[in-house]
Parts: C-alpha cells; sequence; structure tokens
C-alpha cells in the first residue's frame, strides 16, 4: 500500500493486529499498535479489544490491565462499559468465570453497570465448570442490584444442574 501512495488507516491496522493475533503474534500485534501514532494512525478502542481477547483467551489477565493502562495512557481512550462487558464475555467464554468477576467488580466500583447478559456469561461460565453454587450466588446478586435475570439466565443454571447431576450419578 504504501509503495503506491496509500496510506494505512485504523481498519487497515485492526486488520494487521487481528492476523498478527490469529497466528498467536500478540507481540507483533501489541508493537503494531505502540508503532501506529508515529505512522499518523491512532489505534482505536477495536484495535486493543482484539489483542485484549487473544490475552484473555491465554488468561494473561496482567497483560489485560497493562493494556488497558496503555489504551488511557497513549490513547486516550478511557474502558468504559463496553470494555468492560467485552472483557468479562471473552474471559467467560474462555471458562474464566473468577477472573470474569474481578472485572465485574472493577467496572462497578467505577460507577459503571453490567447487565444481565455479563452476568449471565459468567453464570454460564460457572456452571459449565460445575460451580453451581456460585452462579446461584451469581443469580442472587442479580437480584439484589436490580438486575433482573432472563430466560437465557434461568436456563442456564437449570441446564447446570442438570448436567452436574448426571455426572454424579454416572
Amino acid at each position: 500500500m504504501q509503495l503506491v501512495g496509500i496510506t494505512p488507516n485504523v481498519n487497515t491496522y485492526n486488520c494487521l493486529i487481528k492476523g498478527y493475533c490469529d497466528v498467536h503474534r500478540v507481540e507483533d500485534a501489541m508493537e503494531l499498535i505502540s508503532e501506529m501514532p508515529f505512522k499518523g494512525c491512532s489505534p482505536d478502542k477495536v484495535s486493543y479489544y482484539t489483542v485484549m481477547g487473544f490475552l484473555c483467551k491465554e488468561k494473561r489477565i496482567e497483560q489485560v490491565r497493562e493494556l488497558m493502562e496503555k489504551m488511557v495512557k497513549d490513547s486516550n481512550l478511557l474502558p468504559d462499559q463496553v470494555t468492560y462487558n467485552n472483557l468479562i464475555h471473552m474471559l467467560s467464554k474462555q471458562g474464566h468465570g473468577e477472573e470474569a468477576i474481578g472485572f465485574l467488580r472493577e467496572a462497578e466500583e467505577r460507577g459503571l453497570r453490567v447487565d444481565k447478559v455479563g452476568y449471565s456469561a459468567i453464570v454460564h461460565s460457572f456452571c459449565e465448570a460445575g460451580n453451581i453454587a456460585r452462579a446461584k450466588e451469581l443469580v442472587n446478586e442479580m437480584f439484589s442490584k436490580g438486575c433482573i435475570p432472563d430466560v437465557v439466565t434461568y436456563t442456564t443454571v437449570v441446564n447446570g444442574v442438570l448436567s452436574h447431576r448426571e455426572d454424579r450419578s454416572s
């Protein structure tokens, strides 16, 4: 692109960042984020979320936190409700419920509200791990915070209880 005079934009860089992450070259992706401003293109939240998603899969939580700090410091992008919901979903999907709870608590401390979809993702993670008691605690917490569980939340818990019973009867 540069040889023919086309300047890459943030979407171009985000494709490269995703490509690096897809082939497990996350350090190259982070380096690209660092270089973007010097090439006249600031990273956006998608740039950061892409790398954070890869780090979540590998349970590299400290690096996720470092990248969030870099997002604020270098790009002046504040972690918002979308940031925390993304992290909660990515961690929950990978079976890292306790880590997801950590980000849920952090979001709440910052005055951000996690919705029933975020809570349900964590409930699902606990049910998948056979931690039904923790899932039920979280459902009760939802009620206490005025975040009413829906059919997805309840179905997740029921399925978790049923599959956990089947495991014990085998």
